[in-house]
């Protein structure tokens, strides 16, 4: 099996937590989390912002670390 290195390993942790956080952030409504609409509007574009940042150039519709891993390791 193929080795990854440290920097690749780094991409895979950014890749995975831009993925969960983004679902993460549609997981709740703004009444759940006791925020106005308009507030919810800021902070989900928030977490879509920081997701791509983390994300970078790697797509974003992995579900799972394993999946991640694989794409790095191709």
């Amino acid at each position: 099996m193929k080795k990854l290195s440290k920097s690749k390993l780094k991409q895979i942790a950014r890749l995975s937590i831009a993925i969960h956080a983004h679902d993460f952030a549609g997981g709740f409504t703004a009444k759940q989390i006791g925020l106005s609409d308009d507030e919810f509007m800021v902070l989900s574009e928030e977490f879509q912002k920081q997701a791509e940042r983390l994300a970078g150039k790697h797509p974003m519709n992995m579900g799972s670390v394993e999946d991640v891993i694989e794409y790095f390791r191709k």
